[in-house]
């Protein structure tokens, strides 16, 4: 089969791979769509924390073609998406029942193979099956999880004033959750162009301001006489050290600042 093979950083090329191997207790999907999240962009910029040579993707969408004599929940045909975190289920964290922060944990497409590929090969715990989406829409679903997860961890009350700085995929996605949690306004912060586009007419904040990617000063300025109290909640969702730096600025007392960093 072919494959989006990386020896290393930058050092890519198509290659024909062998077909992975269904145990007992597999799936073996043969992939219709695979996202790209801004995670491969660092991956091939060597600044992540990949393992090579790598197939990489973790957005991965498939059907079932092959299954394990143990699986008993699927069906061949089935429209399936895989979680992408492998963790040890034995160490520290993992015995706390926080997973997410394993200290042996492996993700397909960062350390593991992932779904830049034809067909792959997950653990039946790991697949879920895909009812009333597009194969292109599901590959949202893994975004759509980690935004979930950070709006657990901040547990907003309604009625809350938020400030989201950019407006990438997994910003848009919360801050679109946040105001089906009832949050009273959603301002996003961000340079001009296509992302800003996308953010409107997804009607993803209730105020948008279009930053002057030269001179976006005056932007800040009136932000901040517009709002002399700040925000509950600023999220910083680019991953910029300077406006990660900046957020406190816009943070009003006793509220919460997140990193999204996508």
């Amino acid at each position: 089969m072919r494959a989006l093979y990386y020896s290393a950083p930058r050092k890519f090329e198509i290659k024909q791979v062998p077909i992975p191997t269904c145990s007992d207790d597999d799936l073996l999907l043969k992939v219709a769509c695979c996202g790209m999240c801004g995670s491969d962009k660092l991956i091939d910029d060597s600044k992540f924390i990949a393992k090579f040579p790598l197939i990489p993707g973790h957005e991965a969408i498939g059907k079932v073609v092959e299954k394990g004599k143990n699986v008993k929940d699927f069906d061949i045909g089935d429209r399936v998406v895989g979680d992408i975190g492998i963790s040890c289920d034995n160490c520290f964290y993992c015995r706390r029942g926080q997973a997410v922060l394993c200290e042996n944990l492996n993700a397909r497409g960062v350390t593991l193979d992932g779904g830049f590929v034809e067909y792959i090969v997950y653990h039946q715990k790991k697949c879920y099956k895909i009812q009333n989406l597009t194969d292109e829409e599901s590959t949202l679903i893994e975004p759509t999880a980690c935004a979930i997860h950070g709006l657990d961890k901040l547990n907003p009350p309604v009625g809350i004033d938020v400030l989201l700085l950019g407006a990438g995929p997994s910003g848009l996605i919360l801050s679109q959750l946040l105001k089906l949690n009832g949050a009273h306004k959603v301002v996003i912060a961000a340079n001009k162009g296509i992302k800003m586009d996308i953010a409107k007419r997804l009607n993803a904040g209730d105020e948008y301001i279009e930053l002057d990617r030269q001179y976006p000063g005056p932007q800040w300025e009136q932000l901040k006489n517009d709002n002399p109290y700040g925000f509950d909640v600023v999220v910083e969702a680019t991953g910029v050290e300077k406006l990660a730096q900046e957020s406190i600025n816009y943070v009003r007392r006793g509220g919460t600042i997140m990193a999204r960093c996508l």
